[in-house]
């Protein structure tokens, strides 16, 4: 799953594991294990090229994972060739939602963002706006694109088993 931060990728996905019995996975909760620190400590501690090195390694370790549903980080897709790995190695959706939608959600967040921690209320939204037009190249690569705004997660997962292809590992 693959979308902007705040699109609900890792909300939706844990739910879907479920409804799917799918095991799922977190890459932003896999990095934390793995280097035992926040995610926004890592941005803080070692800057973002490192972060999506490390973030990278952890996306390849996912190889091993035979059937499941994982969960990326907002930028995940826009780095290195993680796109093209990610469509090779399994079937990507793109959670997509509009600007003002994610500015709600991220301004009502309670998990810090390491993108946005130093930005005004007024400077979100423009952010969030030339983000995703930076990002719609990656996004729309997507094997399926679905509208994040009041989706339904069952509506979703049947949609999703519907797919023969679904995973493709």
């Amino acid at each position: 799953m693959i979308g902007f931060m705040g699109s609900g990728k890792s909300f939706v996905g844990r739910k879907l594991s479920k409804i799917l019995d799918l095991p799922f996975i977190d890459l932003d909760q896999l990095l934390e294990q793995t280097y035992h620190l926040s995610v926004n400590d890592f941005f803080n501690r070692y800057g973002e090229d490192a972060f999506r090195q490390a973030e990278r390694s952890i996306l390849l370790s996912t190889e091993q994972l035979i059937t499941g549903i994982i969960s990326t980080g907002g930028g995940t897709p826009c780095y290195y060739d993680n796109m093209s790995w990610m469509k090779a190695n399994g079937y990507t959706v793109y959670l997509r939602m509009n600007a003002k939608a994610l500015c709600y959600r991220l301004k009502e967040s309670k998990k810090p963002r390491p993108l946005i921690r130093d930005l005004g209320s007024n400077d979100l939204l423009p952010f969030i706006e030339a983000k995703l037009i930076e990002r719609e190249v990656f996004y729309s690569q997507a094997d399926l694109v679905y509208q994040g705004e009041n989706l339904s997660v069952s509506a979703f997962a049947e949609r999703l088993s519907g797919i023969n292809d679904l995973v493709r590992f």
